[in-house]
């Protein structure tokens, strides 16, 4: 697959799950940490997931 697809791609997952984390966080009154765990989100990206939302 061509990198800039490939680039892209992952950019839309990461912004789609960014959005869910914080869906979950407003309906739920969840901490980051909490939607996180919910949603498997790696603890090695975590840190890196929390500073953008």
């Amino acid at each position: 697959m061509c990198k800039t697809i490939e680039d892209l791609l992952n950019e839309t997952k990461k912004e789609t799950l960014l959005d869910n984390i914080r869906s979950l966080m407003e309906t739920t009154k969840w901490t980051a940490q909490q939607a996180m765990d919910a949603f498997d989100v790696p603890a090695d990206k975590q840190k890196e997931y929390a500073a953008l939302i």
